[in-house]
C-alpha cells in the first residue's frame, strides 16, 4: 500500500484526530473519507453542469404525480 505524507500544524493534527475519533475511524481513514466525499461532490457538480448545458428541448420534466406513476410509487 502506498503512503502520502502531508505537513500540518500541531493544532491541525489535533483537530483532524478529534474529528476522526468522533467518526470512529482512524486518521488515515478519515482523510480518505473526506477525499472520496469531495470527489463525489466534484462528479455531482460535473453532471449538473453537463445537464444544465443541454438545451431544454432535450429535457423531459415530470410533475410529482407523473414521476410517482412512472416509478410505480404510491404517494
Amino acid at each position: 500500500m502506498s503512503m502520502i505524507a502531508i505537513r500540518v500544524s500541531e493544532n491541525e493534527k489535533k483537530l483532524i484526530e478529534k474529528f476522526a475519533s468522533f467518526e470512529g475511524i482512524s486518521t488515515s481513514g478519515y482523510l480518505k473519507k473526506l477525499f472520496y466525499e469531495k470527489l463525489e461532490d466534484y462528479e455531482d457538480m460535473k453532471a449538473i453542469r453537463e445537464y444544465e448545458s443541454t438545451p431544454d428541448t432535450d429535457k423531459k420534466f415530470y410533475s410529482l404525480d407523473e414521476a410517482a406513476k412512472e416509478l410505480d410509487i404510491d404517494l
